[in-house]
């Protein structure tokens, strides 16, 4: 827990005092702690502070040496295995469908990796980009290609078919079923939808 607040380069507030922040790894050698404050005001928050800050800060000595953005102590099986096709030389494989918050931990592990070999203001940028933006699926259309059965998606429908209150406007949560959708229970052809975006659930 944060005993005090700090604001970063950008302007951002990093932590405030009683906030609950991750350790994700340390590097004594360079006297840095990687950290992520996933009750930031903008949502999960990655960053690297001195060592003396964190002592300051959090009023704790860590005991052992990880790379950045590194403690494989009690992680999920699926970063493990992320991490391991991240690392793997046989090629080009399949990819993996991951959740947005473990898509986000292996840019920043790969960014504290490399941090030696950029400027601090590309560090600092990339670092930003994760903290401002979440990830979504893209929108294909129903004429690109029918999608699985079985899996939720978010739909959007024709307004040439007569979907035009503002109702149907909004993306709507629905269930994948042969030859249509369903939403609560109710039918909708392929014919009257004009779009869908799957929904990734986190394993």
């Amino acid at each position: 827990m944060a005993r005090n607040e700090l604001i970063g380069s950008r302007g951002l507030s990093l932590y405030m005092a009683d906030d609950l922040v991750t350790l994700t790894g340390i590097n004594m050698r360079q006297r840095r702690v990687c950290m992520c404050n996933e009750q930031g005001l903008a949502g999960n928050m990655y960053f690297e502070i001195s060592l003396e800050l964190f002592q300051r800060d959090f009023s704790m000595v860590p005991t052992k040496e990880a790379e950045p953005g590194r403690d494989t102590q009690g992680e999920s099986h699926e970063l493990q295995t992320a991490r391991a096709a991240k690392t793997s030389k046989t090629g080009r494989q399949k990819p993996m469908t991951v959740s947005q918050d473990l898509f986000k931990q292996l840019i920043f592990d790969t960014i504290m990796e490399a941090r030696d070999q950029m400027s601090e203001d590309t560090a600092n940028a990339f670092l930003d980009i994760l903290n401002r933006y979440d990830i979504g699926s893209p929108w294909r259309k129903m004429e690109d290609g029918k999608p699985t059965s079985g899996k939720y998606f978010f739909i959007k429908m024709k307004k040439s078919v007569g979907y035009t209150h503002p109702f149907w406007k909004q993306p709507l949560l629905a269930v994948r079923m042969k030859g249509g959708f369903h939403i609560a229970g109710s039918p909708f052809k392929d014919e009257e939808v004009e779009a869908y975006n799957e929904i990734r659930i986190p394993r």
